[in-house]
């Protein structure tokens, strides 16, 4: 059942067809309800996803994955890229994964990094069948939306030659 586990397809789309190794302290499984629940230094990979978390609770439904929980101080979500030499990282303190409408949450404290692009804010959402990004400030109003852009290299606007 677990190798049915899509984490989001934020990069290499070969990772889906990778199996998944997961690593905790302990395992409770209701199989009543469809939860299963991963404490204490839970370790998650699939091909080159890796998640690094203290709690990670899995639903499923019918059989098929639901939703993927991660909780941590922060949780550590890292993956390599389609097509590009960079990785795509992120910390929060929790992230959810949606099956159905493939949307990636991140929920407090969040920061991602894309080669050298950062983003920052308080809830970051990242629809990864249209690969649309939202993000949104805490609803204190105290933690604004914070991106920093590098500039293009100059042998990336000339191209290789």
């Amino acid at each position: 059942m677990l190798l049915l586990l899509p984490l989001p397809a934020l990069a290499l789309s070969s990772d889906r067809e990778q199996p998944i190794n997961i690593e905790a302290d302990s395992l409770d499984i209701d199989e009543v309800n469809g939860i299963s629940t991963y404490q204490g230094n839970v370790h998650y990979t699939q091909g080159s996803i890796v998640l690094d978390a203290d709690i990670m609770v899995v639903h499923t439904h019918e059989g098929l994955i639901d939703k993927l929980e991660a909780f941590g101080d922060p949780a550590h979500y890292q993956q390599k890229l389609d097509n590009e030499d960079q990785h795509l990282s992120a910390e929060a303190k929790s992230m959810e994964y949606l099956s159905e409408s493939e949307k990636l949450i991140l929920r407090e404290n969040v920061h991602v990094v894309k080669g050298e692009n950062v983003f920052t804010g308080n809830i970051i959402e990242y629809n990864t069948k249209d690969e649309i990004v939202s993000a949104r400030k805490a609803e204190s109003g105290e933690e604004r939306v914070q991106v920093i852009i590098q500039p293009r290299k100059q042998s990336d606007e000339q191209g290789t030659e």
